[in-house]
């Protein structure tokens, strides 16, 4: 087969995280939100032919319909419509000359298919367009493709990306100007920042928070009289607040005389199902009621989630083999609700009571 006319299938198997260049985070898409959970499929997709790709082979993705939604087949067929006519534009706010331009149409072809009498979506994208989705050089963006798929608003789903180019890298507070965060939602030239400020960024700060897990605060960092040109971002997910909730609770154990840990432990040991010469055994070796404590704490506050919590806290205190693997929280600490307990922590309730 011509090379110019080779073209690579991709068999469908969802990747966990996606990995895109930078300069897709922080491209203008013109996609709606259902439009959106397409391109994340497709871009998850491409990481299996990333290595193998030649330059000249287009390529065909399949996507399932049950990937994409659970029910709203027709509004996933609506969508793919509109999406052979949608674009990605490519920001470069460096260069003086603004009339350069560089639109990537990347679907071109899009139909359903039927195979095994299972639906699909059949993308075909050509060979000029891949380099720009799987060439992620030493800055990329890395983000879950099932925390991505939850969020319905495409504010969100965008601000997602931004978020993550910054903290998945470990950058928990960074600056942004609000003509390239503007451009990147594709948010309308005529509304004034106040709007954007209310009906994209609140928007997307309170998706964010309940479905993701990451709370995000912006505040203006620079002004030209009362416009707003840059914002300052600091985002905390679920599980810095937890790590800051167990931290905080083993700097007070830490701060105890022997005798009042000893008195904690005692009181919390109950709720394991200890024999008596086990919880003896505990309460008379400072080196095994600090594991415990350490221990204790961390599946209080959700850091740490086992099946069995005394079967994997007898293993860890030598008592014998667990019966149950505990396996750590997400990067979005999923089921944690409400503000964490800092002040009236754990340990501080444990005196509390023994008072």
């Amino acid at each position: 087969m011509d090379e110019q006319s080779e073209q690579l299938h991709i068999a469908f198997k969802i990747c966990t995280n996606n990995y895109q260049p930078n300069a897709i985070t922080e491209s203008r898409q013109e996609f709606t939100e259902i439009e959106k959970r397409i391109v994340v499929m497709a871009i998850n997709q491409l990481r299996h032919i990333a290595e193998a790709w030649r330059p000249g082979r287009n390529v065909t993705v399949l996507i399932p319909y049950n990937e994409l939604t659970n029910n709203q087949h027709n509004k996933i067929s609506s969508a793919a419509k509109t999406l052979s006519g949608k674009r990605i534009i490519p920001q470069n706010f460096s260069k003086a000359n603004r009339r350069e331009f560089d639109y990537i149409t990347p679907f071109p072809r899009i139909r359903t298919k039927k195979i095994n009498g299972k639906r699909y979506l059949e993308l075909v994208m050509f060979a000029d367009v891949i380099p720009a989705f799987i060439e992620l050089g030493k800055r990329y963006t890395s983000y879950s493709i099932k925390l991505m798929l939850s969020l319905s608003s495409i504010y969100a789903q965008r601000m997602y990306e931004i978020i993550m180019m910054f903290y998945g890298r470990g950058q928990k507070v960074f600056s942004y100007e609000v003509n390239k965060l503007r451009a990147a939602l594709n948010y309308p030239a005529e509304h004034d920042y106040y709007d954007f400020k209310r009906k994209a960024l609140t928007v997307a700060q309170s998706e964010l928070a309940r479905k993701v897990g990451l709370h995000v605060a912006f505040t203006p960092s620079l002004k030209s009289g009362k416009a707003v040109i840059e914002l300052r971002f600091e985002v905390v997910s679920d599980n810095d607040l937890i790590n800051t909730d167990v931290e905080t609770d083993l700097r007070t154990a830490q701060s105890m005389q022997p005798h009042e840990v000893m008195a904690i432990a005692r009181n919390l040991i109950h709720a394991y199902t200890f024999t008596r010469q086990q919880q003896n055994l505990v309460l008379e070796d400072m080196n095994l009621m600090n594991i415990f404590i350490r221990l204790h704490t961390e599946f209080h506050h959700g850091k740490r989630v086992a099946k069995n919590p005394t079967a994997y806290m007898a293993q860890a205190l030598g008592f014998g083999k667990a019966k149950a693997n505990t396996e750590p929280a997400e990067k979005a600490a999923p089921g944690r609700k409400g503000q964490p307990r800092t002040v009236k922590n754990l340990l501080t309730d444990a005196i509390d009571k023994l008072k």
